[in-house]
C-alpha cells in the first residue's frame, strides 16, 4: 500500500504551531529575566528608601550629648586608653561586644560623638534592613501576596514604620542603649539565616552564620537568651515542616543555640545558687563575699520580685500604649510599685488572655499567634520576675516594637481588602506613609531632647513629674548651666516628692539634696544660705565625702585655708578611693607650699582616674615648676601616649613638651 504524504497545508499548519510555541516560550523566558530583573531593582528600591527615612529621621542624633550611663562608659571608661581592643572572651555581663564597638569609636574619634551616634545608626539601620527581607521572604510563600505588589509594600510598610518610630530613640540616640540595638540586630540576623535556609532553600551552612551571631548577640545583652525559642516558633510557624524533618535538618543549630541560652542563664542564675548555698550553707568567709549594690538580678535589694512582676502588667501596657502613640516619652520613668490590687489584677488578667489567646493561635500555627508570643519572649527577661533597679525603660520594646507593628499593618491590610480589593493597595498604601512620616517626624523632634541636658531632664520631669531623680538631675544640670534659681526650685520638687514617698527614702539621698543646694547658694555667692545647706546635708548623712568635698572648696575659695585642709582630710579618710578629693587636697598643698605632698596627691588623683587628662597637665606642669623637667616630660609622654589623636589639647600639650625639653637641655651642663 502506498504511505500517504503529509499535504502542504498540514506541514504549514504544523510549522506555524511549532513557531508560535517557540516564541511563547521564548516569550515566557525573556518575561522571567526580566521579572527577576525587576525584583531585584525593586528589592535595592527598597532598602535604599528604608535606608532614606531611617537617615533622615536620625539626621539631628549626630548632636547628641552623654547622658546618664555614656558617661561611665565613655568619659569614664579608663579601659578606652588602652592599646588593644578589650577582649571579646569575657562574661556576656560585661556585654564584651559594646566594649569592642566602644573602644574602636574611642580609636576613631576619641571623645567626639560622631562615630559613636553613627555605629548605633548603621546598627539600627542593618537590624531594619534584615527585618524587611525577612518578612519579605515569608509573605512570598502566602497566597494573597505571592506575585503581586504586597509581597513588596507589605514588608516595607513593617520596616519603614519601625525604622522611624519615636520608641526607638531610646535605643539609637542614646549611645550605650547599642547593647539593646546591637543585640536586635544580632537576633534578627539569626532569623534571617534560618528564613533563607527554610523558605529560600539556601545551603545549611548559612545557619552556622546565625550561631555566631546569636554568639554576638550574647555579647551584647543577655536579652538574646530568648533566642532559641523565637527560631523554633518561627521555624514552626512560616517554614512549617515536620518535626521529625525539621530536628533532621536543623537540629544541630537549635542544640548550638540552646547550649548559648544555657551558659547565659547559668551566668544569670549563678547569684540565686550562691544566695541558696549562703543561706543554707552558710560560711563567714562566704557571707562576706556576697555581692552587694546589685542593680539587676534575683539578688536585687531594692524590692522583691513580686512587686516588680505585679507591676509589670501595667508597664507593658504603658508600652503598648506608646507604641500607638509615642508621645510623651522619658528617658527614666522611677516607676513606682504597683500597691493597688485592682489595678494590678486587672492589668495582669488581660495581659495573661492575651498570651493564652496567643499561644493557641501559636498551636494553630496562625502569624498572629507568633508576632503575640514573641512579644511577651523577647520582654520576658526584663519585665517578668528578676528585679532591675529601673521597672520600666523603653529601650526594651526595640524589638517587641516589630511584633506591635505587624499586627498594625495585617490589621490595615484586612480593613484595606474588606473595602474592596480594587483599590485596596491605595488604601494601605495611604494609611502607612501617613503613619510614616508622621512618626518619623516625631523621631527627628524627639532627638532634639538628647541635644543638651536641661532638655533631657525637662522632657523626664515633664512625662513624671513624681519622679525624684528626673528634679535632682535636672537640678544639678541647671547649676552646671548656671541657672541656680531653677536648681533651687528642682531640688526643692525633689524635697516635696520624697517627703509622700512611703517607705521612707535613706537619708543619703536627703543629703545629696541639700549637698546640691548648698553648691547652687555657693555659686550665686549666698555664703550663709550655702553653709546651712552644707550642714543640713551633713547631719542627713555624716559619712558622705561629698559635702565635706564641697565644703572644702567653699573655705578654700574664702580663703580659709585651715578650714579647706580639715574637711577635705575629713572626705581623703571618708572615700581614700576618690580622684576628684585628691585633685583638690593637691591644690590644697599648693597653696600651702608643700608641694611634695602636692605632687603625691595630683599622682593619685591621675591614677584613680587616669581619663581625666587635666590631672595629668597639672601633674606636669608643677613638676615643671618646681624645674623637674624630665618628670615633667614624663608626664607629657603619658599624656600623649593616652590621648586620642585628635583631642583638642594635644598640640597644647605637644608644646609644653617640646619647652620643658628645651629647658631641659638649657640647665643640664
Amino acid at each position: 500500500m502506498k504511505k500517504r504524504g503529509k499535504s502542504p497545508q498540514a506541514t504549514n499548519h504544523l510549522k506555524n504551531a511549532h513557531d508560535h510555541m517557540a516564541g511563547q516560550a521564548h516569550s515566557q523566558q525573556s518575561s522571567g529575566v526580566a521579572g527577576d530583573t525587576f525584583s531585584l531593582w525593586t528589592w535595592w528600591g527598597c532598602l535604599s528608601l528604608i535606608i532614606l527615612a531611617g537617615g533622615l529621621a536620625y539626621s539631628n542624633s549626630f548632636s547628641g550629648i552623654q547622658i546618664f550611663d555614656d558617661a561611665i562608659y565613655i568619659k569614664e571608661n579608663a579601659e578606652l586608653l588602652n592599646p588593644s581592643p578589650p577582649s571579646l572572651f569575657r562574661p556576656i555581663e560585661a556585654r564584651p561586644v559594646v566594649r569592642w564597638t566602644l573602644w574602636w569609636n574611642f580609636q576613631l574619634s576619641g571623645y567626639q560623638l560622631w562615630s559613636y551616634h553613627l555605629v548605633n545608626l548603621i546598627a539600627h539601620l542593618a537590624a531594619s534592613l534584615l527585618l524587611f527581607d525577612i518578612v519579605r521572604m515569608v509573605v512570598d510563600r502566602k497566597d494573597g501576596y505571592r506575585g503581586t505588589g504586597w509581597r513588596w509594600i507589605f514588608p516595607l510598610s513593617i520596616a519603614l514604620i519601625w525604622v522611624v518610630h519615636p520608641l526607638n530613640t531610646q535605643a539609637v540616640t542614646y549611645i550605650i542603649q547599642r547593647c539593646e540595638s546591637m543585640m536586635g540586630m544580632f537576633m534578627l540576623l539569626t532569623l534571617w539565616t534560618l528564613a533563607r535556609v527554610g523558605l529560600q532553600h539556601y545551603h545549611p551552612v548559612w545557619l552556622i552564620v546565625g550561631i555566631l551571631s546569636a554568639v554576638l548577640g550574647m555579647g551584647c545583652k543577655q536579652v538574646m537568651v530568648v533566642i532559641p525559642i523565637v527560631a523554633l516558633m518561627f521555624d514552626c510557624v512560616f517554614i512549617r515542616q515536620p518535626a521529625k524533618k525539621l530536628f533532621l535538618q536543623r537540629g544541630w543549630f537549635y542544640a548550638g543555640l540552646l547550649i548559648l541560652s544555657s551558659r547565659a542563664l547559668l551566668e544569670a542564675l549563678g547569684p540565686v545558687v550562691d544566695s541558696f548555698v549562703s543561706q543554707y550553707w552558710s560560711t563567714p568567709s562566704t557571707l562576706e563575699s556576697a555581692p552587694a549594690g546589685l542593680s539587676a538580678g534575683f539578688n536585687f535589694q531594692g524590692f522583691t520580685k513580686w512587686e516588680y512582676f505585679r507591676t509589670q502588667p501595667e508597664i507593658i501596657l504603658h508600652y503598648l500604649r506608646l507604641c500607638i502613640w509615642p508621645d510623651p516619652l522619658c528617658l527614666d520613668y522611677r516607676w513606682l510599685v504597683q500597691y493597688n490590687p485592682m489595678i494590678y489584677f486587672s492589668c495582669g488578667f488581660f495581659l495573661l488572655a492575651l498570651l493564652l489567646c496567643g499561644l493557641w493561635l501559636l498551636f494553630r500555627r496562625h502569624p498572629v499567634g507568633f508576632l503575640i508570643v514573641t512579644f511577651f519572649t523577647i520582654l520576658a527577661p526584663t519585665s517578668s520576675i528578676m528585679p532591675i533597679n529601673d521597672m520600666a525603660l523603653e529601650h526594651r520594646m526595640y524589638l517587641p516594637l516589630v511584633c506591635v507593628i505587624a499586627l498594625f499593618c495585617l490589621l490595615l491590610k484586612q480593613l484595606s481588602d474588606s473595602c474592596g480589593l480594587e483599590y485596596s493597595r491605595v488604601r494601605f498604601l495611604t494609611v502607612a506613609n501617613a503613619v510614616c512620616v508622621a512618626l518619623g517626624v516625631m523621631t527627628f523632634q524627639r532627638n532634639f531632647d538628647y541635644h543638651n541636658e536641661v532638655a533631657v531632664w525637662e522632657s523626664v520631669v515633664e512625662a513624671a513629674p513624681h519622679n525624684d531623680r528626673g528634679w535632682r538631675n535636672l537640678a544639678h544640670y541647671y547649676i552646671l548651666s548656671s541657672q541656680f534659681e531653677k536648681s533651687l526650685d528642682a531640688y526643692e520638687h525633689a524635697l516635696e516628692i520624697l517627703d509622700q514617698q512611703q517607705p521612707t527614702p535613706p537619708q543619703s539621698i536627703y543629703g545629696e539634696i541639700y549637698n546640691g543646694m548648698g553648691e547652687a547658694c555657693k555659686n550665686m555667692r549666698d555664703i550663709p544660705r550655702a553653709m546651712t545647706y552644707f550642714q543640713r546635708s551633713i547631719k542627713a548623712n555624716p559619712n558622705n565625702e561629698v559635702v565635706y568635698q564641697s565644703l572644702g572648696r567653699l573655705y578654700g575659695m574664702l580663703g580659709d585655708l585651715n578650714q579647706a585642709g580639715i574637711n577635705l582630710k575629713k572626705a581623703n579618710s571618708l572615700n581614700p578611693q576618690d580622684g576628684e578629693i585628691h585633685y583638690d587636697l593637691g591644690n590644697y598643698y599648693m597653696n600651702t607650699q608643700e608641694f611634695d605632698l602636692a605632687i603625691e596627691h595630683f599622682q593619685r588623683a591621675w591614677q584613680i582616674l587616669p581619663f581625666r587628662f587635666e590631672f595629668g597637665k597639672t601633674l606636669a606642669g608643677t613638676y615643671a615648676n618646681l624645674e623637674q623637667y624630665s618628670q615633667a616630660i614624663s608626664v607629657y609622654d603619658q599624656l600623649l601616649a593616652k590621648m586620642p589623636q585628635n583631642a583638642m589639647d594635644r598640640l597644647e600639650i605637644e608644646e609644653y613638651r617640646r619647652r620643658c625639653f628645651t629647658a631641659l637641655k638649657q640647665t643640664t651642663p
